[in-house]
């Protein structure tokens, strides 16, 4: 990855991942996760602020991301004036809650890198942070597990089988569908061979989260089958990819992923987290119930009363164990609506690029993992919010050239994110 006369934005957008990621989760750092995403918000304000200039050539290119946002904005603050009737909140407690949408204002950095032509630049970057990060945990997990040292400071999840789990994080689906899209295309291929095995041995021996793993599984499976070869490797792909399709819903593998949503204890070792889940959303489900528009509102658990309301009677509901759910279950229809909405245009500039684009399997990849792992993760809470601004900046980007017939990438004749 060549880092020579690049743009301040591109790596301004590298060094805030890399601030987000709490640096690698390599030390102590003298303040607390809350504040430190709290200084996060704060960057991603002045990232914008010296992208704004830039922004006039970005609004023309991309009108639906402005409106988008606007959209969010006006929802966020419904929401807000609502909550604060409701529960007698503040506004300070508002800001709180809302902060982590100021993350998508580095979608405008992301497109002005992209504009100068390094896009495989910024992406190189987050395979390469991703890749670090990943190896860390793994090491961390094998070291933790067989001898209980405790080598960085990860947050570490409820553990499975007396073993370490970390979650890889919100880029890890960014990290799959390219590591695994240039693998196919065959660049640098030794190298993203490493970082597919490596990265699918972490997400099934340390993050162990089923829901991940079919949607990493599919989206690397749909790569796969859109990259455009040439007829006769096509048809011998798609026949392929039916005979393991029939394959796949006939194998145990199959009934491993319906055993997730069983609170059969004979066949689903973890059913008290899916237990728990059902709980979350028969208790959420009520308040949708009352009012379907915004659903529960926001509410910042500083009092018993309010805390109560927050997770339950149980203490034991989240908002954050749903995927999609949970963003309708706290924000209603309005909040849904955001979801829908980045999901449907993803879903519309994917199918709009041509068949001949590569770079169609890239966001393919991207799109399928987006909605897959919706089931149970949502791409709009705080841990995973990062990844949106390159979700939208990456499909936006890339209809935007092929529809203009301008290519990707400038400097090479080929219209493709692959170079030789």
């Amino acid at each position: 990855m060549e880092i020579k006369k690049k743009s301040v934005s591109g790596i301004v957008v590298l060094i805030f991942v890399v601030v987000s990621m709490r640096f690698f989760s390599l030390f102590n750092l003298p303040i607390s996760n809350t504040s430190l995403t709290h200084i996060t918000w704060i960057m991603a304000m002045l990232i914008y602020a010296f992208a704004f200039k830039g922004r006039s050539r970005i609004k023309p290119k991309y009108p639906y991301i402005s409106k988008f946002f606007t959209y969010i904005l006006v929802v966020q603050f419904i929401l807000c004036v609502y909550s604060m009737l409701k529960y007698n909140e503040t506004v300070k407690d508002m800001f709180l809650c809302v902060g982590l949408y100021f993350v998508l204002l580095i979608t405008y950095a992301i497109l002005l890198s992209f504009e100068k032509d390094e896009m495989i630049f910024l992406l190189d970057g987050i395979f390469w942070i991703m890749l670090i990060h990943t190896c860390l945990i793994l090491i961390h997990a094998v070291v933790s597990n067989f001898t209980g040292i405790k080598l960085f400071k990860f947050v570490e999840l409820t553990s499975k089988n007396a073993n370490v789990r970390v979650g890889l994080g919100a880029l890890m689906g960014i990290f799959f569908v390219y590591a695994f899209y240039n693998l196919i295309n065959k660049r640098k291929t030794v190298l993203m061979s490493i970082a597919v095995v490596v990265g699918l041995f972490t997400l099934f021996y340390v993050d162990m989260t089923r829901g991940k793993e079919v949607a990493v599984i599919f989206s690397l499976f749909v790569v796969w089958i859109v990259n455009k070869t040439n007829s006769r490797k096509d048809l011998i792909k798609y026949i392929i990819a039916g005979v393991v399709l029939i394959v796949f819903l006939n194998s145990n593998a199959f009934s491993y992923i319906l055993d997730a949503f069983s609170i059969n204890p004979k066949v689903n070792a973890d059913y008290q987290s899916t237990l728990a889940r059902y709980d979350a959303m028969e208790y959420f489900g009520k308040f949708t119930k009352q009012n379907p528009l915004m659903g529960m509102g926001y509410v910042v658990p500083k009092t018993e009363e309010l805390t109560k309301i927050w997770s339950g009677s149980s203490g034991r509901s989240f908002f954050d164990d749903l995927g999609f759910l949970g963003q309708f279950y706290r924000q209603g229809l309005l909040g849904a609506s955001i979801y829908v909405i980045l999901v449907v245009r993803m879903i519309f500039t994917t199918v709009k690029i041509k068949k001949g684009m590569k770079e169609k399997a890239f966001c393919a990849g991207l799109c399928s993992y987006v909605v897959l792992s919706a089931v149970s993760l949502n791409c709009f809470d705080a841990a995973r919010i990062l990844a949106v601004p390159f979700y939208i900046a990456c499909t936006e980007y890339i209809y935007y050239k092929q529809k203009t017939d301008i290519p990707i990438i400038k400097k090479k004749k080929t219209d493709s994110l692959i170079k030789e």
